[in-house]
């Protein structure tokens, strides 16, 4: 919906202002994206009464075995 506010006819044809706009978007969301992830998470660790300790050593334990961090509840992204 945004395509006609930000690509405009005179940045053709490499439409660096479109792209930046387009860029800056998706890293917000994505951002918005990971910190609700955590959250939700967090509250679902918080229920099972594990340590901070415990969390990071289950979660390591399922990293190494090649688990994504979809896959991982103990997975926590970096902001």
């Amino acid at each position: 919906m945004a395509g006609a506010q930000v690509f405009k006819t005179k940045d053709a044809p490499r439409y660096v202002s479109g792209t930046i706009a387009c860029s800056a978007i998706v890293i917000l969301l994505w951002r918005f994206w990971y910190m609700w992830e955590n959250r939700r998470r967090d509250g679902l660790i918080a229920e099972s009464g594990l340590t901070k300790d415990e969390q990071e050593q289950k979660g390591k334990e399922l990293g190494e075995q090649d688990i994504t961090d979809l896959q991982n509840p103990y997975f926590r992204y970096s902001m």
